[in-house]
């Protein structure tokens, strides 16, 4: 069984592990993804974890754009963990959250070949631009509220 849950400071730590396993971060110190999460949380961006035996397996935050509407996500969820809904679940908490702070528009990038990401993403409804070399960008427009 998994919880989602708005990240606080003490989870900072797993969610590093996880962030430097999964994006490939290695050169990223610890005190420097705490100053991120921190910066974050304290300003209301939506930021959260997926916990599994008190451990982070997973992460979804949406941090503002160039514009107050829109936001670029990230997230990831452990490979030991996929195929639970946890990766689902983490992503419906980020974006109502989203939402809830009028932001209408939400990007990421994936990897242009990952059709895994792609379709999960489209359920959704995320749809891709065109691959601009290596990486695809997906977007979710909602209608201004």
């Amino acid at each position: 069984m998994y919880r989602i849950q708005p990240t606080e400071a003490i989870h900072v730590p797993g969610y590093h592990l996880v962030r430097k396993a999964l994006v490939h971060t290695a050169g990223e110190p610890l005190y420097r993804t705490l100053e991120v999460v921190l910066s974050n949380l304290s300003a209301g961006h939506p930021q959260f974890v997926a916990i599994v035996a008190n451990e982070v397996v997973g992460w979804c935050n949406i941090v503002p754009g160039d514009d107050a509407s829109g936001g670029q996500m990230t997230g990831g969820v452990a490979a030991g963990f996929r195929g639970r809904g946890i990766g689902s679940a983490l992503v419906v908490a980020a974006l109502a959250q989203a939402e809830s702070k009028g932001m209408v528009k939400v990007q990421l990038e994936i990897p242009a070949d990952d059709v895994q990401a792609y379709r999960f993403l489209a359920r959704f409804g995320f749809a891709g631009t065109s691959p601009a070399g290596d990486e695809c960008t997906m977007s979710l427009v909602r209608p201004a509220n």
